[in-house]
C-alpha cells in the first residue's frame, strides 16, 4: 500500500478544518444556550410595579410548570418584614399582587421562592 504525501497532508487540513469547525459550532451552541433561554425550571420575574391607593406591589411572573411559591417583603439588610400565605402558582404568565398597606416609603425587597429557587429584587415605595 502507498501512501503519497501530498495526499495524506490533504486529508489532515481536511480533517483539522472539520475539527475546528465542529469544536466552534459546540462552543457557539452552549454560549447561546447559557446566556439567552433561561432556567427551564425556575419562576422568571419579568416587572415588578408599585400601585397606590391602596398601596400595593405588582409582579408580573412566568411559571413553567405548577409550583408553590412564597413571597415575603424584605428590609434592606434582607430582613424579613413580613411574609404572604403560600400559593400555588398554574403554568404560565400571571400576576402577583400583594398588599403593602401601613408601610412607610423607603426601598424595599420582594422575595420570591419556591423549593428549589430564590428570587430577590428591589423597588421603592413612595407615596408623594
Amino acid at each position: 500500500m502507498h501512501f503519497d504525501l501530498a495526499t495524506l497532508r490533504t486529508a489532515l487540513i481536511i480533517t483539522l478544518g472539520l475539527l475546528v469547525l465542529v469544536l466552534l459550532w459546540q462552543r457557539f451552541k452552549l454560549r447561546v444556550l447559557r446566556r439567552e433561554l433561561p432556567v427551564a425550571r425556575h419562576i422568571d420575574i419579568l416587572r415588578i410595579e408599585v400601585a397606590y391607593h391602596p398601596s400595593r406591589i405588582r409582579v408580573q411572573v412566568i411559571v413553567p410548570h405548577p409550583r408553590s411559591l412564597r413571597t415575603a417583603l424584605l428590609d434592606n439588610s434582607h430582613g424579613t418584614l413580613g411574609e404572604w400565605p403560600l400559593e400555588e402558582a398554574r403554568p404560565g404568565e400571571q400576576w402577583l399582587e400583594r398588599s403593602l398597606e401601613g408601610r412607610p416609603d423607603g426601598e424595599y425587597y420582594f422575595e420570591l421562592r419556591t423549593a428549589s429557587q430564590r428570587t430577590v429584587r428591589r423597588f421603592r415605595l413612595s407615596h408623594s
